[in-house]
C-alpha cells in the first residue's frame, strides 16, 4: 500500500470515528431532549386533570369549557392516580409509584419526574411519569400522570438511520476527496522523494567512477618509479576524469538552478537566431515561419544544444532536420531511435536508453533541456520508433 493510500485511509477513519461519536452523542442528547420535552407536557397535562377534578365547582361554565379543551388537546396519557396525603396509608401509596429520592423531589419542589428506569412495582419499563402536589380546599393531593412515549422511539429510530446514512455519505466522500487529495499531493511527494533518492544514488554513481579511476591510476603510478611519457599518460588519464567529474558537476548546478534562472534576465529574441548556430554540415535548419520568444537566452541555447546534439550523437551519421514553423519547433533525426517504453524516462535525470551504451553520456542533458523548456514556455513532445530515428516537437505557448 503506497503512502497516499495509507495516508487516506488513516485520514478517512479519525474523520469517520469523530462524525461517529458526534452523531452517538447527537443521537443521546436528542432522546434526552425529548423525553425533558414530554416530561413538561405531563407536567402541565398532571394540573389540567387536577385543576378539573378539584376546581370544577369553583369555575364558571366558559372558564371550565377552555380547561376541558387545554386538557383535550394536551398530551394524551394512559392512566392518573390521585393520593390524598391526609389519608393514613398515603406514603405506602405513594411507594407504589416512586422511590424515595422521587417521593423526596415531589415534597420539595411540588413536582416530580417518573423516569423509565426508575420505576416501581406498579409501573412499566417503559412507562413515563410526571408527578405534582395539589393543594386545595379539600386538602393535600398528589397527582401522577403516566403514559408511554410514542414518539421517542419513532424519533431514535429516525434519527439512528439518518446518522447512519450520513456517516455512510460522509465516509464515501471522505475517502474519495482524500483519495484525490493523496493522488494530486501526497503521492506526487511522495514519487518525488522517491525520484530524489534516485537522482542521488545516480549522482553518486556518475561521480564515484572518475574518483575511482583517477584514484586508480594515482596508486598505480606510485607503485614504482616510471619514465616521463608513462607519467605524461597517467596525469592525462586523471585530467580526462577530472574533465569529466567537473563537467558532471556543472550539469548538475544548471539542473538545481534551471526554473529559477529562467525566470530572470529574459530577452525578445527570434528563434531563427538561437537555431542559426547550430548549423553544420550535419544539421539542416528550415525556417519555414519564424517567431519571437521571451526568454533566459543562455539557458534556452543550452537546451537546444542539448537535444540537437543528442540528435547528431544518436543519428547514425545522417542529416538532423530542424524545422520552424508557427510557434513550433521539430527536431529530426533519422538514428537509432529509442526503444518502446523508454520515452516515458529518457528526461528523467541520468537515464540513457538501453540502446545508447556505446556512446559516452551522463544521462543529463536531456533532462536539463526539459526543465528549461518547460520553464521557458514551451511544451515537449517526443515521437520515436527504433532504428527510424526520432522527433522531438517544441511548442512556444
Amino acid at each position: 500500500m503506497n503512502l497516499g493510500k495509507r495516508i487516506s485511509l488513516i485520514y478517512s477513519a479519525i474523520t469517520i470515528f469523530i462524525v461517529v461519536l458526534v452523531g452517538f452523542a447527537f443521537w443521546i442528547s436528542s432522546g434526552n431532549y425529548c423525553d425533558y420535552i414530554y416530561y413538561r407536557h405531563l407536567e402541565e397535562k398532571a394540573e389540567f386533570v387536577a385543576m378539573e377534578r378539584f376546581e370544577r365547582d369553583e369555575m364558571d361554565s366558559a372558564s371550565y369549557q377552555k380547561l376541558i379543551e387545554r386538557r383535550t388537546n394536551a398530551i394524551s396519557t394512559d392512566r392518573c392516580v390521585f393520593i390524598n396525603m391526609n389519608d393514613t396509608d398515603a406514603y405506602d401509596q405513594l411507594t407504589l409509584y416512586l422511590n424515595e429520592a422521587q417521593i423526596s423531589s415531589l415534597m420539595s419542589d411540588r413536582s416530580v419526574r417518573i423516569s423509565r428506569d426508575m420505576g416501581t412495582a406498579q409501573i412499566d419499563d417503559d412507562e413515563m411519569g410526571a408527578g405534582i402536589l395539589y393543594a386545595d380546599n379539600e386538602g393535600t393531593f398528589v397527582v401522577l400522570i403516566f403514559s408511554h412515549n410514542p414518539y421517542l422511539n419513532e424519533l431514535s429510530q429516525f434519527i439512528g438511520w439518518g446518522l447512519l446514512a450520513v456517516v455512510i455519505i460522509t465516509s464515501l466522500l471522505l475517502y474519495l476527496i482524500s483519495r484525490l487529495y493523496a493522488m494530486r499531493t501526497v503521492n506526487n511527494i511522495a514519487d518525488a522523494y522517491q525520484a530524489e533518492m534516485l537522482f542521488i544514488d545516480n549522482a553518486s554513481h556518475e561521480i564515484s567512477n572518475p574518483l575511482t579511476a583517477i584514484k586508480g591510476e594515482c596508486e598505480i603510478a606510485l607503485m614504482r618509479q616510471r619514465s616521463e611519457d608513462d607519467y605524461r599518460r597517467t596525469l592525462g588519464k586523471i585530467s580526462q576524469e577530472t574533465d569529466r567529474i567537473i563537467t558532471i558537476m556543472r550539469e548538475l548546478i544548471q539542473l538545481s538552478h534551471a526554473e529559477k534562472e529562467c525566470a530572470s534576465n529574459k530577452t525578445q529574441i527570434a528563434i531563427s537566431l538561437l537555431l542559426s548556430g547550430f548549423k553544420t554540415d550535419k544539421v539542416c535548419l528550415d525556417i519555414m515561419d519564424d517567431f519571437t520568444v521571451n526568454v533566459n537566452e543562455t539557458l534556452l541555447h543550452i537546451a537546444l544544444r542539448n537535444i540537437i546534439s543528442n540528435a547528431v550523437k544518436y543519428g547514425n551519421g545522417n542529416i538532423v532536420t530542424i524545422t520552424v514553423n508557427r510557434s513550433e519547433v521539430n527536431i529530426s533525426d533519422n538514428g537509432i531511435g529509442i526503444p518502446k517504453g523508454e520515452i516515458s524516462h529518457i528526461f528523467n535525470p541520468f537515464f540513457r536508453a538501453s540502446n545508447t551504451t556505446s556512446h559516452r553520456g551522463h544521462g543529463i542533458g536531456l533532462a536539463l533541456a526539459y526543465r528549461i523548456l518547460k520553464a521557458s514556455g514551451f511544451s515537449v513532445k517526443v515521437k520515436s520508433t527504433p532504428e527510424r530515428g526520432t522527433c522531438f516537437t517544441l511548442k512556444y505557448l
